[in-house]
């Protein structure tokens, strides 16, 4: 079929070349387009024919954690950010377009700054603009503020030229512009962006050429003709092909469960490059950051670090949970006990399940951080406004103070110093917002992690209770299955503890490390900051004591200084963005390589079930720990590789600026030589802190991997308090049934999942509970102010101590306390405070299963009760009637119930003797015939014995439960015998409805009123008015009266009374 297809594009081409070469014309033409998804209006581009306008923009920056990408989803600032252009005249060779920037703030978004639009003009010549050209093919646009509900425009004109050489070409141009911008309430790093408005130049040049139409007419019918006879043939040919296909493969193929399309199994590309963009950021960080703010940015990024580091984990937990299914259900078809449509069935059910919970969760956590959202901000801008107005009033205060100050200079000092403060209050108040909403939404992820653990669990028992309905799998092996899956959850959790402890201390490790980079950074800006003003001053002093002699020679010198200065700094910046392209391709790849590469490991190990449960864990857990480290160790070399080349470069660019500026200094002035930075002093320094922050670093690592040791010792240790616990909760039961074991099993697993060392919510919660320990200082109120006139010296005296207060508060700085070791005791405490609910819960539980038991029991006891008392009660009604028929009736029933109960006890009990003879040697078969090393021999039998231990208890339990099952049984059918009889004595006494239903309640007054009309229609009294019987009520009420009331003391019966 392809070859046909093939011949006939073949021979339509040669038809229509023959009919072109007959009369050709050629005229060149050259169309210009700018591509883009958005039309604009026809009158546009009507006077320019050759030339096409469209307009392409990416959309608003995407949420936090999100990757960013050409179609982005709009963000919570709501800014667009727009790039199209216009054609206003088109020549044959070159065309000129208006090209226009708009940024629009919505009347919702909030205020930003430091706007800076990075425009890319490469390949084109700029004829009119206002921005400044920094770097070879971009251009510049800045501006300090954007304010919510305006715009920030810039228009500027450009020429095109397309190829006049090729007759037949088409030529693209991708001239992209890159927006970022700052706001500092929003719980991201510093600086936002960029986000990008695509923008593309696709200049066509095509020829024209007059054909023959006759000519044209008959290719066109040949090879029409020529299509349809092919496509007949096509189609005939596929019809064939398919019913053979049909024929030779199986009605069924088998897919693997980690084949299916799960909530988290997507693009292995798409999440491989997801994953290298995210680590990006602290290239910018490196990069575009001033040294000044890259620690608060990097604490920043680390949240988002740990966020993503806990949604990476949740997704291995849901791998290894479909893994774990495969293992166990491969096991059971290896038995016999299933079969392998059965267990295909069972995976693609659970699998499906997995997806539409994952769905329905994800659903309910995107509503509830969209509601969270909403109140943050609606929190934000109320603390917001309220601390502005304490500084409004704050500032009239002084104002009335500064108004009888009688230095202006003091006025000025005392103003400028509020003026920071207020600045400094502002910054730590936005500073605890931000960390009050990262709390907030790290208890949302930590309800959304915990709601999927629970519906998992839930998922495998519901689909194995379905498998026992519908005859794939017996209910006794079900049973088993259920409790092998809940028995193997502590060693799943165990390997899922070891994996976040590692995790917790590679991310602490690789934030301290990139802190240490930073530093450096920061220790050489401030070295080279402090050579060249400790010069300027040198210079400036020689110059005044005159001691080189040349006062003209040394104010060029301190000139120069500056303009040096200047040079570097602007050198940097341009020398970090040529370097940073480079620097992020190079990390994508190999990041990239990296993640698919485990993902495909990962792929490859949940394809094995052909192994037991314990393997299978281990072997993930060895993959797993190896990947994380391997992953690590990469990003730890890139980042040094990353600040060791901009380290160098900013090192070189320093030599070369000092060297220019000796020479410069040595011909105008050769005495302030000496006096100007020398590169040994610098490097001496630098390498001096160096040492120090390495010492430092080193120490701080090895307190990491203490808490990582520690942590996981708390953790065995915790988890073995927890399975104590259980333990002795469970024995401490009487009687359970096997549902409600399984119930109980159920409930152990969902509370043990709880025990997990959360990544995110300690260092969270750390943070918050640091910031909310030192609130925003409240200022003076300004009631306080004096109203009335004072003398001079007075309001000198109050302007004073006015100026001190503010002094001390600025002064007062948030306690820095260590956030390594507040984040491990706040884990700590996170972990004592769960284990506390997860027993409470299991206790909860077992009290509910007593407590039906129990209700059971005695509903049943008190109904009976009820129906003797009130055979008592209608004696005297029926004494003139003939009942001998219906008491020997009644007592014959009882004979026959009591002779089937004594039948199936009798039955219960040597059930339970050969099934006790029997089972034993399969029990102790199945508990002590299983290999073991001889290194690990006491440790399985410590195992086995308490396995033994645990079927002993569990089948004693068992058996108290059917004993007080048949004793339920025997009371309940002791219960039903006398309702049949009270039903007849009833009839005998003509008792009405109302009459029974008083009396009912007066004998059972806790039983709901269901239950007893219930009753009353199963006794079948006759309806219609009270009778002979309507006195029966009043006696009974009386009989309870008397009765009560006989048992309060005498002083208080008036109080009884009135309460009756």
């Amino acid at each position: 079929m392809f070859v046909w297809s093939a011949l006939l594009l073949v021979a339509r081409a040669l038809v229509i070349n023959a009919a072109l070469s007959i009369d050709h014309q050629r005229r060149k033409e050259m169309r210009r387009g700018i591509s883009s998804s958005q039309q604009y209006p026809k009158d546009v581009i009507s006077g320019h024919a050759p030339y096409t306008l469209f307009g392409q923009w990416a959309g608003q920056r995407s949420a936090r954690h999100a990757s960013q990408r050409s179609e982005t989803k709009p963000s919570a600032f709501g800014v667009s950010f727009h790039k199209c252009a216009q054609v206003d005249s088109a020549g044959s060779v070159s065309a000129q377009v208006q090209v226009r920037l708009e940024v629009s703030n919505p009347q919702e978004g909030r205020d930003l700054s430091q706007l800076c639009i990075r425009d890319s003009v490469s390949g084109v010549t700029l004829l009119q603009t206002n921005g400044s050209v920094q770097e070879r093919g971009f251009q510049t646009f800045s501006a300090d503020s954007l304010h919510a509900g305006s715009q920030y425009v810039v228009s500027y004109r450009m020429s095109v030229k397309g190829n006049r050489d090729s007759e037949l070409s088409t030529e693209i141009l991708n001239l992209p512009a890159f927006l970022t911008f700052s706001n500092a309430t929003q719980n991201d790093i510093h600086l936002f962006g960029p986000v990008i408005a695509n923008f593309t130049v696709r200049i066509n040049t095509t020829e024209q050429a007059g054909a023959d139409r006759s000519l044209l007419l008959v290719g066109f019918m040949v090879s029409f003709l020529l299509t349809l006879l092919l496509a007949s043939l096509g189609v005939v040919s596929v019809k064939y092909l398919r019913r053979r296909r049909l024929q030779s493969c199986a009605p069924h193929t088998r897919r693997s469960i980690n084949e299916e399309a799960g909530p988290y199994e997507c693009d292995i590309t798409a999440a491989a490059n997801e994953e290298a963009a995210f680590e990006d950021k602290f290239v910018d960080i490196v990069m575009l950051e001033d040294p000044q703010n890259m620690i608060q940015v990097l604490d920043s990024l680390q949240v988002s670090s740990v966020l993503r580091a806990a949604v990476w984990v949740e997704r291995v937990r849901v791998q290894m949970f479909k893994g774990l299914l495969s293992v166990l259900l491969a096991g059971v078809r290896a038995a016999g006990h299933l079969s392998d449509p059965g267990e295909r069935r069972v995976l693609g059910v659970i699998n499906g399940q997995i997806v539409g919970m994952e769905g329905k969760v994800q659903e309910e956590h995107m509503a509830r951080m969209a509601a969270l959202a909403a109140q943050c901000n609606l929190e934000t801008q109320e603390e917001m406004e309220t601390q502005q107005h304490k500084h409004m009033s704050e500032t009239a205060h002084a104002e009335r103070l500064f108004q009888h100050a009688p230095l202006p200079q003091d006025v000025l000092e005392a103003r400028s110093l509020l003026e920071k403060l207020h600045k400094e209050e502002l910054k730590r108040l936005q500073k605890r917002l931000l960390v009050r909403h990262e709390h907030a939404s790290a208890q949302a992820h930590r309800q959304q992690a915990l709601r999927r653990r629970f519906e998992l669990h839930k998922i495998f028992g519901e689909e194995l209770e379905e498998a026992a309905r519908t005859g794939e799998l017996e209910k006794s092996t079900a049973d088993k299955l259920l409790l092998q899956y809940y028995s193997r959850q502590d060693a799943l959790e165990e390997v899922l503890d070891v994996l976040l402890a590692n995790q917790r201390a590679l991310l602490a490790e690789r934030h301290v490390q990139r802190r240490f980079l930073l530093q450096s950074f920061q220790s050489l800006q401030a070295v080279t900051t402090e050579a060249f003003s400790s010069s300027a001053r040198r210079i400036r002093d020689a110059q005044t004591h005159g001691e080189c002699g040349f006062s003209q020679q040394c104010s060029d010198v301190h000139l120069e200084i500056l303009r040096v200065k200047q040079n570097l700094e602007e050198s940097v910046t341009r020398e970090r963005s040529t370097i940073r392209c480079d620097i992020i391709k190079k990390r994508r790849q190999l990041l990239s390589e990296k993640v698919c590469e485990h993902w495909h490991q990962l792929q490859a190990a949940s394809t094995s079930c052909d192994i037991t449960v314990d393997q299978y864990l281990q072997k993930w857990k060895e993959i797993l720990i190896y990947q994380s480290n391997e992953l690590s160790e990469l990003l730890n070399h890139l980042d040094e590789e990353t600040a060791g080349r901009t380290r160098k470069m900013c090192l070189c660019l320093l030599q070369s600026s000092l060297a220019e500026l000796k020479a410069h200094a040595s011909a105008r002035c050769p005495g302030s030589a000496q006096l100007l930075p020398q590169t040994e002093e610098i490097q001496e320094r630098l390498q001096r802190l160096g040492k120090a922050a390495a010492r430092e670093l080193r120490s701080v690592q090895s307190c990491i991997r203490q808490q990582q040791q520690q942590e996981l010792q708390q953790q065995r240790s915790i988890r073995d308090a927890f399975r104590e616990y259980c333990s002795c909760v469970c024995a401490c039961l009487r009687s359970l049934s096997r549902e409600q074991s399984l119930r109980l099993q159920l409930e152990c697993v969902k509370a043990a999942c709880r025990l997990d060392r959360c990544l995110a919510l300690p260092h969270v919660v750390c943070e918050f509970k640091r910031h909310d320990a030192d609130p925003t200082v409240t200022p003076d109120d300004p009631a306080a102010a004096p109203t009335d006139e004072e003398t001079e010296r007075s309001e000198v005296t109050e302007q004073q101590c006015f100026q001190r207060r503010l002094q001390e508060r600025l002064q007062k700085s948030d306690t820095q306390s260590d956030a390594l070791q507040g984040a491990w005791h706040e884990a700590c405490v996170f972990q004592e405070q769960q284990l506390r609910v997860c027993q409470e819960c299991v206790a909860v539980f077992v009290a509910s299963l007593q407590w039906e038991h129990a209700e059971k029991k005695t509903k049943a006891t008190e109904t009976h009760t009820a129906l003797l008392q009130l055979q008592t009660l209608l004696r005297p009604e029926i004494h003139d009637t003939d009942i001998t028929h219906t008491v020997n009736t009644h007592r014959l029933a009882l004979e026959e119930a009591e002779l089937r109960l004594q039948q199936e006890e009798l039955k219960w009990e040597e059930s339970v003797n050969g099934r006790g003879c029997s089972s034993s040697d399969d029990e102790e078969e199945d508990v002590f015939m299983v290999d073991g090393g001889v290194a690990a021999v006491l440790q399985e039998a410590l195992f086995r014995r308490q396995c033994l231990t645990d079927r002993v208890l569990w089948r004693n339990q068992t058996l108290e439960h059917q004993k007080d099952q048949l004793q339920l049984k025997r009371l309940q059918t002791y219960c039903e015998q006398d309702l049949e009889f009270t039903a007849a004595l009833i009839k005998k006494s003509l008792m009405s409805v109302p009459d029974l239903h008083k009396v009912l309640r007066l004998l059972l007054p806790t039983v709901p009123e269901g239950e007893l009309l219930s009753l009353v229609d199963a006794l079948g009294p006759r309806a219609g008015e009270s009778g002979s019987c309507s006195s029966l009520a009043d006696r009974l009420r009386h009989d309870v009266l008397s009765r009560n009331l006989s048992d309060t003391p005498q002083h208080r019966d008036r109080d009884g009374d009135r309460s009756v």
